[in-house]
């Protein structure tokens, strides 16, 4: 029985639209299926990017209020799946409701969905005395046996564009903390809140056990706007809470490949096995993928241009 407690990464900005899901996939799906480590990711935002992705769940698109689908392994005629409504979620930790992961088409990948329900009444506890505690739930949860024994090595949180309960409960669970960004003024606003949110929350963890951000990682990076960028990036150096956290030799360009893995038919492993080993799209995503291998598994790898059982939990 596994007694290890997995990494925590959180994907985290209070800005929408820098790419937080894409990222969170692309890493989640290399960790899965390049380094044949078991992830889960939990989607905390309630636009569910990462659900419609790896539950090919289409019904999103016509759902103004997301729920999970029916679990596979849901038998309204089992006894033992009696007082279950037959779905799970990202959000049930703070419910009786059981904790079942689903599974994707990726053996080693799971995923508990997003409930657009579920986090709205979440985040109406932002001014509430219960503030704390609801915060606290992950910290507790991820440290459960019950949970430790499903044997994850890696969790990956896709937050909700805020520092609300649910972006706070997550750091507050994390083991690490990587920040997406756009090039951007827009985007450079509230960034250092982020960073401060960090160590806001590491200060209710032991002192041994602090969320350590691994980077500010550039993303949907324009090359035919390398100027006005590069202004950006020469703010971000000069702001002492934010210049040592700049990501310097890996960053995500704006292509179109990112739209066409996001189609409804193309594997979730699409970054890794439909495009060619020179795409520049597929190469950035190896890269993310390699470098927080390395920071947050601690295991290094030697990566080349060509790299060479499942079970259910009720937590």
């Amino acid at each position: 029985m596994p007694t290890k407690n997995p990494k925590v990464l959180v994907v985290a900005n209070n800005k929408g639209g820098v790419g937080k899901s894409l990222i969170s996939q692309l890493i989640s799906t290399y960790i899965a299926f390049k380094k044949n480590k078991k992830v889960l990711v939990l989607d905390f935002d309630p636009q569910g990017n990462m659900s419609y992705r790896f539950l090919r769940d289409t019904r999103i698109r016509e759902m103004s209020n997301y729920k999970p689908p029916l679990h596979p392994d849901y038998d309204p005629n089992n006894p033992e799946d009696d007082g279950w409504d037959g779905r799970s979620s990202a959000l049930d930790m703070w419910t009786e409701n059981p904790v079942v992961p689903y599974p994707t088409d990726l053996d080693n990948l799971d995923i508990l969905p997003s409930n657009a329900a579920l986090i709205k009444g979440i985040e109406s506890f932002e001014y509430s005395d219960t503030l704390e505690s609801i915060v606290q739930r992950p910290y507790d949860f991820f440290a459960m046996d019950e949970f430790i024994s499903c044997g994850y090595d890696l969790i990956i949180i896709d937050t909700p564009p805020a520092k609300g309960p649910l972006t706070q409960s997550a750091i507050r669970a994390a083991t690490h903390v990587l920040i997406p960004l756009e090039l951007s003024n827009k985007s450079l606003q509230g960034l250092a809140g982020m960073v401060d949110l960090v160590n806001r929350q590491n200060i209710y963890r032991p002192a041994d056990v602090q969320a350590k951000i691994i980077g500010l990682l550039k993303n949907k990076v324009d090359y035919n706007k390398r100027t006005p960028q590069n202004r950006i990036i020469d703010t971000i150096k000069d702001n002492p809470m934010l210049n040592t956290l700049l990501i310097e030799d890996v960053e995500i360009h704006d292509s179109p490949r990112a739209v066409d893995i996001d189609e409804d038919q193309a594997p979730i492993t699409a970054p890794y096995t439909e495009l060619k080993d020179n795409d520049r799209f597929a190469i950035e995503a190896v890269a993310l993928g390699e470098f927080v291998y390395n920071k947050v598994l601690g295991e290094k790898d030697h990566v080349t241009k060509k790299e060479d059982n499942h079970e259910f939990a009720n937590i």
